[in-house]
């Protein structure tokens, strides 16, 4: 791996705004997303819990759509078990504490208009606060309809959109 001489990471642009929305408080308690525990990543995950962590995925990716009343549903449904499998089966190394880890892997989502499964995976891992799944495609929102690097939201390695 080359060496850089310059530090790029955590890049520092952030969102584009003065202030970032909030999530409803109302859905944000309804879901229990304050009491949120991240799932772990672990090789010794079964089946079950892969599944289990899945569904969960899933139900993000439906509210965070519901939420902004737009975005792509498909794509980010039928691929949640791929996303739990490599994040959550010990397949990917990263930590969510330090997601500029030099030596985690690199997960790049090029067909960017399915990012709602990214960004469920990633909240359930502990990158960012799951009660954030519920401002997307808002004004100022970390989490835009494609992922975008200039966001400033961890685990995002490039901007992406096909």
């Amino acid at each position: 791996m080359a060496r850089l001489s310059h530090q790029i990471y955590p890049l520092t642009t952030g969102f584009h705004g003065p202030t970032r929305p909030v999530p409803n408080p109302e859905l944000v308690a309804k879901y229990g997303y304050e009491s949120f525990v991240p799932y772990g990543n672990s090789a010794d995950n079964s089946d079950e819990t892969l599944h289990t962590i899945a569904q969960s995925i899933r139900r993000d990716i439906i509210r965070e759509l519901v939420e902004a009343k737009s975005g792509h549903s498909g794509g980010p449904l039928g691929s949640a078990d791929i996303f739990a499998t490599l994040y959550f089966g010990g397949l990917m190394r990263y930590d969510a504490k330090n997601p500029w880890w030099e030596w985690r892997d690199r997960f790049i989502l090029s067909a960017g208009h399915m990012c709602p499964v990214l960004y469920s995976t990633l909240a359930n891992a502990g990158f960012f606060p799951k009660s954030e799944l519920l401002t997307l495609r808002k004004f100022n929102s970390r989490l835009q309809g494609h992922p975008g690097r200039d966001m400033g939201l961890p685990g995002i390695e490039s901007s992406t959109g096909s």
